[in-house]
């Protein structure tokens, strides 16, 4: 007898995506529109806008269509702990599907790999030298504002497939002078009023 996840099947086109096993936010809709055209999607929104919440909705639906290595980089590992991998734990466990697509979960490893061999691992670099190890699919930087460009750099060059970024807008930084307006990236902007679960 099957369980829900292996019944469970999700078709992403250009045209649309069906089948979720969660509810989404427009910030949600928008990354998915992104993704088919752009190699690195910037998203910048405050606080409560979902931007975190969704890219990662979004990387989960897209490493169950196919298997991806992914890497969700933070600014160090107690901020990961609060904020990304929280987030991406409730996710994993909020929904019976998703969690049931997930064979292998090392929380103290911050290490998660799914049944087709998709695999997050979410980490943190010291400097651009230890970020030259690896390589991956999928590039996530998670608060990319207390990441240096050189350690981004050095990881962006790594990626594949695709990249996002995300960020608070408390400042102007390099992000706006160096990312901004290069031919294969979009800037997605959010708020609060982008995400209809926001606590009124």
């Amino acid at each position: 007898m099957q369980n829900e996840s292996e019944k469970h099947e999700i078709t992403i086109t250009e045209e649309g995506l069906m089948g979720l096993p969660f509810a989404v936010t427009d910030v949600f809709w928008s990354i998915i529109k992104a993704w088919f055209t752009y190699g690195l999607i910037i998203l910048q929104g405050g606080t409560n806008s979902s931007k975190t919440y969704s890219a990662l909705q979004v990387l989960i639906i897209i490493a169950k269509t196919r298997s991806l290595r992914i890497t969700i980089v933070g600014q160090d590992g107690p901020n990961m702990e609060v904020g990304v991998f929280r987030d991406f734990k409730h996710i994993v466990k909020s929904s019976e599907i998703v969690n049931d697509w997930f064979v292998t979960k090392l929380d103290g490893k911050r290490y998660y790999e799914m049944d087709n061999g998709s695999f997050f691992e979410f980490k943190s670099y010291d400097d651009g030298q230890d970020a030259r190890s690896g390589k991956r699919d999928i590039l996530f930087c998670n608060e990319v504002n207390g990441i240096t460009s050189e350690i981004f750099y050095e990881l962006y060059d790594r990626a594949t497939f695709k990249t996002i970024v995300d960020f608070n807008p408390s400042g102007h930084f390099w992000v706006h002078d160096e990312l901004v307006g290069m031919d294969n990236a979009v800037m997605l902007i959010s708020n609060f009023t982008h995400n209809k679960f926001c606590h009124p």
